[in-house]
């Protein structure tokens, strides 16, 4: 109940509204990433509206329209992404660390994704797409036993914390 609810306000909030309520309760939280890119509405993501969408982004973080999203605009543009899609926001870094983040690094993240659930290959992602087995919301439980981070030195004396891949969502790590 609570997952079907929350996916319906990531829904509400990336303009979707009741465009696939009927199916919403199956999809995980971050279909809202692709889905804010159905411009018609149709509850299917295009490549050429996902590309639209992401060129669009990039021209708004890009505020001095300088082909290069960096500095102020990189922490703008991932604080805009941690409103909009909270938990399962998916920052930009400047993996290369020329002082620039282009646009195969802005859309790396969403490109991926979309290619990763367009299982069909068809250019299109669907409810179907992104529910199912290959879009896990959790790890199989019973599948790894928890683990030990270790500390690094600088974190000596610190909190130290377990990861438990059978934990529910959100609540992998513990500490003490």
């Amino acid at each position: 109940m609570f997952r079907s609810l929350s996916f319906m306000i990531v829904l509400g909030a990336v303009g979707l509204g009741g465009a696939i309520p009927a199916m919403a309760q199956y999809l995980p939280p971050t279909a809202g990433l692709l889905l804010r890119y159905d411009v018609d509405r149709n509850g299917i993501v295009s490549r050429a509206e996902m590309d639209s969408g992401v060129n669009a982004d990039y021209a708004l973080a890009d505020a001095d329209s300088s082909n290069c999203v960096s500095g102020q605009e990189i922490r703008a543009e991932n604080d805009r992404r941690l409103s909009r899609d909270g938990g399962v926001a998916s920052p930009i870094a400047d993996w290369n660390l020329d002082g620039c983040v282009n646009m195969n690094e802005f859309g790396s993240s969403i490109r991926n994704y979309f290619s990763y659930a367009d299982r069909s290959r068809d250019g299109q992602v669907g409810a179907a797409e992104l529910s199912g087995p290959s879009m896990p919301l959790t790890l199989p439980t019973g599948t790894a036993q928890p683990q030990q981070v270790a500390p690094t030195p600088a974190q000596q004396g610190t909190r130290s914390y377990q990861y438990d891949p059978n934990a529910p969502a959100g609540h992998e790590y513990t500490g003490y």
